[in-house]
């Protein structure tokens, strides 16, 4: 128990770190790079799986179990720390802490804990009364199942060019499967190991999903990334602790009290109470609704990293789209060399004072700037401007 709570006061520290480098990339960046940490964790289980077993210590774990203990935790600070020769982001640190976190965001925070806590602890009771061979073997399948999830989202976002990934229905799915296993798990008693471990896919699908929207976050609404991931991520992990010691130290006395059928049902009804009505997909779709005309929507985030586009580093037909686009504007209305820049960093989400200190112009400029683009184009709003961008990009 010692182990566990200085480890993960230390990994907290870490995870917290790599928040913030996941808070500074742009969403189709963020879907990428979590689909290749899943596939890298799948290879790193099987590589200590594989390993030799010989243990130092009698009962303990064996010499390669330590090794990866102590250097994996090692290696992702290095990496990590090696991240400040990097860029992410236009956005300070004090500018980021200035803004709030919407109320959708907290209704959320009920629906992580709620759901991590009842999948743990229906994992933990499978655990606790399963043998060590059963559960690993299963544990093998999980994995091999989560690095194929993890190259079908890269895959999909890849072709689509990730602004037809549609979290909100992600989650729903998710959730509805997470209910209809819970409910079934007493019921088919036969397959329950199995169920059990879909129960687990479905919780390290979730997580793969909560990461990403917690790095969408902090990147759209400029919100601190140690407050987004602190709640969001350090609330899950609660929810997981707190259900596992459930799960294997009392669920099984009380599914044997009231009966296993309404137990685990009773957990269902909450969870789809979470789905549902706490934080529904409406309630998602609010989370990344666009609160001025400054946050560009979460749908033209997930294309494309446009800002690679915009400093001429096109490699590929598909990413000089964006700054052939630009020049179709321009002429069209008859922008000028500065308005064009201006634009060009408008539709890309920068700020006033972003674009005033990327473009080296005072701030009273800029804004004379927008006032003529908006003046010019006939637009109103700026998602009026990215629709422009769109139609002229053939989207």
């Amino acid at each position: 128990m010692l182990g566990g709570l200085l480890m993960g006061f230390g990994l907290g520290v870490i995870g917290l770190y790599c928040g913030r480098l996941y808070g500074g990339l742009s969403p189709g960046r963020v879907v990428m790079y979590v689909a290749f940490s899943e596939c890298l964790i799948a290879v790193l289980f099987f590589t200590v799986i594989g390993s030799p077993v010989w243990k130092p210590v009698e009962g303990g774990p064996s010499l390669a179990d330590m090794i990866f203990f102590v250097v994996l935790p090692v290696c992702a600070g290095l990496l990590a720390e090696l991240s400040a020769f990097f860029p992410l982001s236009s956005v300070s640190c004090s500018e980021a802490a200035e803004n709030e976190l919407p109320k959708a965001f907290w209704k959320l925070l009920t629906v992580v804990f709620a759901f991590s806590f009842i999948v743990s602890s229906v994992y933990g009771v499978v655990v606790e009364c399963g043998s060590v061979e059963l559960i690993l073997d299963g544990s093998k399948l999980v994995m091999l199942a989560q690095m194929v999830l993890a190259l079908l989202l890269a895959g999909v976002a890849q072709v689509t060019e990730g602004d037809r990934l549609n979290f909100g229905k992600l989650y729903s799915v998710v959730m509805v499967a997470s209910v209809a296993l819970v409910a079934c798990l007493p019921i088919v008693s036969t397959f329950q190991t199995m169920l059990s471990q879909i129960v687990s896919l479905a919780s390290v699908t979730f997580e793969l999903f909560l990461w990403c929207i917690l790095a969408f976050i902090v990147y759209q609404r400029n919100i601190s990334s140690v407050v987004v991931f602190g709640f969001g991520y350090g609330l899950y992990l609660t929810g997981s602790a707190i259900g596992w010691l459930l799960g294997t130290q009392a669920l099984r006395l009380l599914a044997e009290s009231i009966g296993a059928p309404f137990a685990y049902m009773l957990m269902a009804v909450v969870v789809l109470v979470c789905a549902f009505v706490v934080f529904s997909e409406r309630e998602f779709d609010l989370l990344f609704l666009p609160s001025s005309e400054d946050d560009p929507s979460l749908k033209f985030l997930l294309k494309k990293d446009l800002k690679e586009e915009a400093t001429g580093e096109e490699t590929h037909h598909g990413e000089k789209r964006f700054a052939v686009a630009i020049d179709k504007l321009s002429e069209r209305y008859q922008l000028s060399p500065r308005e064009s820049d201006v634009l060009r960093y408008l539709v890309l989400g920068y700020s006033n004072d972003a674009m005033a200190e990327k473009l080296s112009l005072a701030l009273n400029t800029v804004r004379t700037y927008r006032q003529y683009i908006y003046a010019k184009t006939g637009a109103h709003t700026k998602q009026d401007i990215i629709r422009l961008l769109e139609e002229a990009m053939g989207k």
